[in-house]
């Protein structure tokens, strides 16, 4: 009896003096993981399967466009305010593993996209382009394009890395519609803000904010291991707004993070953030895109 008196009382000591870090080990914390900006507008932010985050930016009065990239893995910028030859009329047709597939534009006033630009994210260069196809989706380390013609549209798979021919497909579209659902991306690891129902909004947390805050407009909401990240607008004398988000823990109803995206803007700004895996990532002032962990 004594000696299992002596083992309870020790296990109650180690676990006294352990307690409060297997608590904070089980809270989900946020960290902050870089940030970017080269003080020009953020036009597009797109995530490659190999967690290549690519940002173009865009001067929109000098019509300049840039790109940027990191490696999510590790952090690190692997090249900042790149230059295409074409500086602004050009657009991201997709981020696919590696590489990135630009278009051009037939004429700058019209939206129909021409021509393919393969640009390497590791090699930093081009690997190939061609100005008479269009691009249209990607398939595993292949892209389908497309040849305009007189009598319809040519479809051809192409090899992604070098851009060589490597099947013809005629005008054959309901084959190459077939194989585009067949190569639809999964987004299933990504997490997007939602309008908050009307019966979420009559929980503890947002009858709160509502009470605390003079919000404008819709609520946005996300929730990931167990934190609810909610994003709103306020109302400012003077008609102005700003957005703000904040994260939850949800169970203590505690505010572990806040922060102002926006300034004394005139118009709502929805969808301010987003998060894929365990990153979040924010955006603000329209310049500004802040990357954060969540553990």
């Amino acid at each position: 009896i004594l000696l299992n008196q002596e083992k309870f009382w020790r296990t109650f000591c180690i676990l006294r003096l352990n307690f409060p870090q297997i608590l904070k080990n089980d809270m989900t914390s946020l960290k902050k993981y870089f940030s970017f900006t080269d003080k020009k507008q953020i036009w597009r932010l797109l995530i490659s399967e190999t967690n290549k985050l690519v940002i173009e930016t865009r001067d929109v009065d000098n019509k300049q466009a840039y790109y940027s990239c990191y490696n999510l893995e590790n952090g690190k910028l692997l090249f900042k305010e790149f230059q295409f030859d074409e500086k602004f009329w050009l657009g991201i047709e997709e981020v696919n593993n590696d590489l990135i597939y630009l278009h051009k534009f037939a004429k700058p006033d019209l939206p129909w996209h021409k021509g393919i630009t393969a640009f390497s994210i590791t090699k930093k260069k081009i690997l190939w382009a061609n100005s008479e196809m269009s691009f249209l989706f990607s398939a595993e380390d292949d892209i389908y394009a497309y040849k305009n013609n007189f009598d319809g549209k040519e479809y051809f798979l192409l090899d992604g890395e070098s851009g060589d021919v490597k099947k013809e497909l005629g005008g054959d579209f309901s084959y190459v519609n077939q194989k585009k659902e067949e190569h639809e991306k999964d987004f299933s690891n990504y997490i997007f803000p939602e309008i908050a129902e009307s019966s979420l909004q009559a929980t503890g947390i947002f009858l709160k904010e509502k009470e605390e805050n003079n919000i404008s407009g819709y609520i946005y909401s996300a929730e990931k291991n167990g934190l609810l990240f909610i994003n709103y607008h306020i109302a400012e004398e003077g008609g102005a707004l700003t957005n703000i988000i904040k994260i939850i823990e949800i169970n203590r109803e505690r505010v572990i993070f806040k922060e102002t995206l926006n300034k004394k803007i005139k118009v709502y700004i929805p969808d301010s953030f987003f998060i894929k895996d365990d990153f979040l990532f924010l955006l603000k002032e329209k310049e500004i895109v802040l990357v954060y962990k969540i553990f």
